[in-house]
């Protein structure tokens, strides 16, 4: 697997499915066409990245074989008499003539890749068993909500993720271990939720404060993934203070 937007199937069983279906089974038609629209395009674009996925593992196989053919050439070429190896040309001999050295050096070419690919898929495993670790099934949404705040299209991630494991967690955010409760505001202003004040909006503003006042509660997944939606339900009026500088 290349691509850390593609979930592992989860073998649950029938417990998911009715979860599944409790989820939707209410839901209004619309709703549920708009949903079905976004699914079937999800579902192309997974049988996208998995054409793509079966064209990069036969070129590998390609590469794999050529290098084996290299290898054995290079063994024939050792066991054979000396006399044979340095056997001078014929005058009009025209046909290209090859270097050994030249066959060594794509031999190790092909070998450097290789290492440099299972170092890729290693580091890439890593990233994806720890997104899992930390933040459980949901870690596709929290990845997918960091995504879109830094800008960063599927390859950037996955090529990030296959080069260095730690480099990907500081530059996504996703270093700090999550936190079990979101900071809890003063009794006198909490609304029913227990997440935010009862007479304030959580605007842009309110966030860059919390930002000043508690880095950490700020940069956590869950409050970036809050601020995500509390853009998308307030629309214009979340656009204040210092927004659109």
């Amino acid at each position: 697997m290349t691509d850390l937007f593609t979930a592992a199937p989860d073998l649950g069983g029938n417990a998911e499915r009715e979860e599944i279906l409790a989820k939707w089974k209410d839901k209004p038609a619309e709703e549920l066409l708009k949903a079905k629209v976004e699914s079937d395009l999800y579902i192309k674009t997974l049988e996208r990245q998995k054409d793509e996925l079966r064209s990069d593992y036969l070129k590998q196989r390609e590469e794999l074989l050529a290098k084996a053919k290299f290898e054995e050439l290079i063994d024939r070429y050792e066991k054979a008499p000396k006399d044979v190896q340095v056997a001078a040309p014929q005058a009009n001999d025209e046909s290209p003539k090859y270097d050994p050295k030249d066959v060594e050096s794509l031999v190790l070419k092909k070998i450097e890749e290789t290492k440099v690919l299972e170092k890729q898929t290693q580091n890439f495993n890593q990233v994806q068993e720890k997104l899992k670790e930390r933040f459980g099934s949901n870690y596709l949404t929290v990845l997918r909500e960091q995504q879109n705040s830094l800008g960063l299209s599927d390859s950037d991630v996955n090529a990030l993720a296959q080069k260095s494991p730690e480099a990907f967690f500081r530059v996504m955010g996703l270093n700090q271990e999550p936190q079990q409760n979101f900071q809890t505001p003063p009794r006198s202003q909490q609304r029913n939720d227990n997440f935010a004040p009862r007479q304030e909006k959580r605007t842009w503003s309110w966030y860059q404060e919390l930002k000043k006042r508690d880095y950490k509660a700020w940069s956590d997944p869950k409050t970036q993934l809050q601020m995500h939606r509390d853009s998308a339900q307030l629309g214009k009026d979340f656009e204040d203070g210092d927004f659109n500088i």
